[in-house]
């Protein structure tokens, strides 16, 4: 018998043999496990069958048809020595001497149960849907490999189909966020437009509010197609059938917007349509401000142009970036990544100056390194000291304007009662000209003071921060009386603009109260809870106090409320409404409307961001819906992945 003669089982054609090294466990070939064997394949077979769904085949029948048994491994060492009789029993070994065993025939595969067919459809559905994959991977045969080895049996769907089960995913996912909107009292939306590479247009429209237990929640509606030009009309109509497809007229509270005229002028329109407010959107005027502010200091403007050549030649040459980042590791300092400035972002010129300044001294070396960068380059690239020194000296003046920025295009926390404190902050702390002045300011000083001065004549115009008697109410105001962190309103300019959110509040509570005292007689009519015992009696039946503090008017609730201690900045408004409510339950209403506006429209620019990456140069040929689909569906995808039963 041959050195080889125990390796004739089945399990070989899946396993490797042990080796010298460790002749204790052979390694699976299809998942690269590592299983102990002991000279009897039993527990290889176990694998096989248990974990690979692999059924163990025995000798090839008179008939030419392979036998396939579902028995124990341990069993083939007996018949795999038998062969079959006439009538197809295993028979005893005759006198002659036996041949050597037939080639042994490729593994059958246990075919898959329907459910578990559709169970892994559905996951390859969700898998595209979630990850931003194209929908034709599964027509590829390296997806085809990958699921012979993970599902030997299963059969993969072609494209078509794949398709159809993800728009399924998405109409089953619309009725969710649909349902979910249906639960909510007020929204506010954000919306914002964009261009593809395959020049489609596309408007989105994200919906924000709070819930019944005081989070913040958010749902992408729409990445819908635009054919019209982009007109003020034509923007309010789309944003108007928008609506109008999921439910949301009479309760959208306002609409957050970039400060471009034509979707200024279309939201203005939904104005006579049930909409309260028209949002400036606060990160992008904050960027305005800065605009503003630049055009007094052109020997910034200039180094930041130089600035931008500087990154590019960068982010083009791998051999200046390699240049750089091996001059940062000689010197033990950390490897900072050249950041370019880009008119869209609003904080990218902060960013890029920042790194820039951080690397200036490397930055430097590289590019008077003649085996790097060539003299002509070298040329093309000088920044002078002045203009160096010039980016320093910007960055502590731009920093504020940064974190600003941040803090409102923050998604996870209240950010429309901050905007005005915070912009007041900005004009009364980090842009407040200094009455010290030096008698002989240098240049770069008379610059600096220059763009602070413009800042601040910019923010204030631009946020309405000077008191305007004839000015309606803004919604920043009414959030920020109604935010416990800010309800004193020191950031107004004026105590009559105070007095102006105060009274807007005052009348729509007593509106609120209103409704609310017809609702309990609708539901109450009459029906008092008896009183059982004394004390029932004397506190005014079995569940005045179940249901908390005694009944008081509208204003001694608004009243109680303004008298309470404002709180501290860090904390978070939601949280100290969940335990209020009870206490200020008309108020609470007004809150969770107001409180839920975002100051910026970040939100559906970063569905822009999705919208780029699922129309990938190789994917532009994507149509307007399939797009829409594939972007709401990533942007929910915590709906998808919680509400949808796979198995």
């Amino acid at each position: 018998m041959s050195s080889d003669s125990r390796y004739t089982s089945w399990v070989w054609d899946h396993f490797l043999k042990p080796t010298p090294d460790d002749p204790g466990r052979a390694e699976c070939k299809l998942c690269i496990k590592k299983i102990v064997y002991k000279g009897s394949p039993s527990a290889l077979s176990k694998h096989l069958t248990g974990v690979h769904k692999l059924l163990r085949p025995t000798q090839v029948g008179n008939d030419g048809r392979e036998d396939f048994v579902d028995t124990p491994d341990d069993e083939a060492g007996t018949s795999r020595g038998r062969q079959h009789d006439g009538e197809g029993h295993g028979g005893e070994h005759s006198g002659h001497v036996q041949g050597p065993a037939p080639k042994r025939p490729r593994v059958a595969e246990r075919p898959l149960s329907q459910e578990r067919q559709e169970a892994v459809s559905q996951a390859i559905a969700m898998l595209i849907a979630t990850c931003q994959l194209p929908i034709s991977i599964v027509d590829t045969e390296g997806f085809t490999a990958f699921m012979k080895v993970l599902e030997p049996a299963y059969k993969v769907l072609c494209a078509e189909t794949t398709r159809k089960r993800i728009h399924a995913l998405y109409a089953q996912v619309r009725d969710d966020v649909q349902a979910a909107l249906r639960g909510l009292d007020a929204v506010s939306l954000t919306t914002d437009c964009w261009t593809s590479r395959a020049l489609d247009s596309y408007m989105s429209l994200t919906a924000h509010a709070i819930t019944k237990a005081w989070r913040l929640c958010r749902y992408t509606l729409c990445t819908e197609g635009l054919e019209e030009s982009h007109s003020g009309d034509n923007l309010a109509m789309a944003l108007l059938d928008m609506c109008h497809a999921w439910d949301l007229e009479g309760r959208t509270t306002s609409v957050t917007r970039d400060n471009a005229s034509n979707i200024v002028n279309a939201v203005d329109n939904l104005l006579d349509f049930g909409v309260e407010f028209n949002v400036s959107c606060a990160a992008h005027t904050l960027q305005l401000c800065v605009d503003d502010a630049l055009k007094t200091n052109q020997v910034f403007k200039a180094a930041c142009k130089k600035a931008k050549r500087v990154v590019a030649h960068f982010h083009h040459s791998t051999k200046a970036t390699t240049a750089l980042e091996r001059a940062q590791s000689t010197a033990g300092v950390k490897e900072v990544k050249l950041v370019q400035s880009c008119a869209t972002r609003w904080d990218s010129t902060y960013f890029m100056c920042k790194s820039l300044v951080e690397s200036r001294t490397h930055v430097r070396a590289v590019l008077a390194d003649r085996a790097v960068t060539t003299v002509k380059q070298s040329k093309a690239l000088l920044m002078t000291t002045e203009e160096w020194d010039e980016l320093e000296a910007m960055l502590p003046v731009l920093k504020p304007l940064q974190v600003a920025t941040t803090v409102l295009c923050a998604e996870d926390k209240v950010t429309i009662s901050t905007v005005r404190p915070i912009v007041r902050s900005l004009l009364d702390v980090h842009y407040k000209l200094d009455d010290d002045l030096d008698l002989d300011p240098t240049p770069g000083d008379e610059r600096l003071r220059a763009f602070k001065l413009e800042v601040s004549s910019s923010l204030r115009k631009r946020f309405q921060m000077d008191a305007a008697p004839e000015r309606a109410v803004l919604v920043q105001q009414v959030a920020s009386l109604l935010d416990p962190r800010h309800k004193n309103l020191a950031a107004e300019p004026s105590a009559a603009e105070a007095d102006k959110a105060r009274d807007f509040v005052r009348q729509k509570l007593q509106a609120e109260a209103g409704v609310a005292m017809f609702n309990q007689d609708a539901e109450d009519e009459g029906d008092t809870p008896a009183a059982t015992n004394g004390l029932d009696f004397l506190f005014g039946g079995a569940s005045a106090e179940a249901e908390g503090p005694r009944t008081r008017t509208w204003q001694a609730e608004y009243e109680a409320y303004l008298a309470e201690p404002q709180i501290g900045h860090n904390q978070c408004p939601l949280t100290w409404w969940k335990s209020h409510e009870r206490m200020y339950p008309t108020l609470a209403r007004l809150a969770r409307r107001y409180l839920a506006v975002p100051a910026s429209s970040a939100s559906s620019e970063r569905d822009f961001s999705t919208a780029g990456n699922t129309v990938r140069p190789n994917r532009s040929s994507l149509l307007p819906e399939n797009v829409s689909v594939l972007v709401f569906l990533y942007q929910n995808r915590k709906v998808l992945l919680k509400n949808l039963s796979l198995f």
